[in-house]
């Protein structure tokens, strides 16, 4: 089968709440790639399937997609961010919070990193500087939440949501 239409089914179970059927879903589409030798997409579904595993209490397996992802597109965030979660629940603050600092240092200026208070409770969490201060000096704390934070826009803008689980 089509690994972009398996993925996209493995989406849509995600969204629906089936992390089981969307897990089968994305390891048959990981299948699929590797028997049409196409790796175009593979970082997105390898990231997708992490955040299922999350979302199933397997940080373990999460990690290990998660850096799968990260090892086929090294700057693509989502990945870097899961696998913070991931060490986070594998009780790794601190390799957690290196994983957030790498992401910070990929893309300094992407817009929904420098607004998101990432999810990791028990530890620091991220504060904003002010605006011309460098992201990478932040000191960061975690909010005790699994779940994305409104946060203050630095350029005045209001605040929103940021949506890392998708």
């Amino acid at each position: 089968m089509d690994p972009v239409q398996l993925r996209t089914e493995a989406n849509s179970a995600y969204v629906g709440g089936d992390y089981e059927l969307a897990e089968r879903k994305y390891s048959d589409a990981l299948a699929a790639c590797e028997q049409m030798q196409d790796a175009t997409d593979i970082h997105l579904i390898y990231a997708n399937r992490s955040a299922c595993r999350l979302k199933q209490g397997n940080p373990t397996g999460a990690l290990k997609d998660a850096q799968m992802s990260h090892s086929v597109q090294p700057r693509f965030l989502k990945a870097l961010y899961r696998s913070a979660l991931a060490l986070k629940d594998l009780g790794k603050l601190k390799e957690a919070m290196q994983q957030l600092d790498a992401a910070t240092e990929v893309d300094a200026t992407n817009k929904e990193l420098a607004h998101y208070q990432p999810p990791l409770d028990s530890g620091p969490k991220m504060t904003q500087t002010t605006q011309g201060a460098s992201p990478a000096s932040q000191k960061a704390t975690y909010p005790p939440s699994m779940s994305p934070r409104p946060t203050a826009d630095l350029t005045g803008r209001s605040k929103k949501h940021i949506p890392w689980d998708s």
